[in-house]
């Protein structure tokens, strides 16, 4: 009894947070701070402010090659006799950017930054609920539960987000080659469906083991209060 009476003191519950609380806590100031310190250096520098393309400056984004190299076009490096080389994505960069290649741009970059946000608040969330209620409470369970399949879904969508910004981008860079009757086009559709599906594996396995650890929680929380109601 000593040992359970002793997780619902202060100061094991926030012993009992990490080192996930103080990792949480790095990462929230390094992500606000990537999010404040681009505006603010672009002030600093040139008196415009620039993030996630928009900005006076040169604007890239890393698409794939699909669209914008024929078949059998040269290999991105001289290599030996029976070796070739390739790469799956390139930067693409437009130097007098529109607003609508401005907005593809950010879809390419603000979707995992603000997901990243989004993970780290409800971390925190269950950091606290696990600090002021104990780790043997169905609200750590909820938002246990919650951040699984936020995590996975919110994921997902960032995939299809980020792979359709980084296909409509490249298709805006290509044009009719010289002399062909049939113009390259990127597949913006089949990037995006492809693009959805990054990670996937990782994803579930992540999702499962938080739902596994929600599950236990739960049945612990369900054993604490026995025990208490015992005494």
């Amino acid at each position: 009894m000593d040992a359970i009476d002793s997780i619902d003191l202060p100061t094991t519950r926030r012993k009992l947070t990490r080192p996930l609380s103080g990792t949480v806590s790095l990462l929230m100031r390094l992500t606000i701070a990537g999010l404040v310190l681009p505006p603010l250096v672009g002030s600093l520098e040139d008196g415009h402010p620039y993030l996630w393309g928009f900005g006076p400056r040169v604007i890239c984004a890393t698409v794939s090659l699909n669209g914008l190299m024929q078949s059998g076009g040269q290999p991105l490096a001289f290599m030996r006799p029976g070796m070739t080389s390739s790469a799956a994505n390139v930067n693409v960069c437009a130097a007098h950017p529109t607003l609508s290649q401005r907005f593809l741009v950010t879809l390419t970059q603000a979707p995992s930054t603000l997901l990243a946000l989004g993970v780290l608040v409800m971390l925190t969330l269950i950091i606290q609920a696990v600090r002021r209620n104990g780790p043997f409470d169905l609200s750590v369970t909820r938002r246990l539960r919650f951040l699984a399949w936020f995590g996975l879904l919110a994921a997902l969508g960032v995939n299809a987000l980020q792979g359709y910004g980084a296909a409509a981008f490249s298709a805006t860079a290509q044009r009719q080659p010289p002399g062909s009757l049939d113009p390259i086009t990127v597949p913006v559709g089949l990037d995006t469906f492809n693009a959805l599906f990054d990670n996937l594996l990782p994803l579930l396995l992540v999702m499962c083991g938080l739902l596994t650890l929600a599950r236990i929680i739960r049945i612990g929380a369900q054993m604490h209060d026995d025990l208490a109601g015992t005494v």
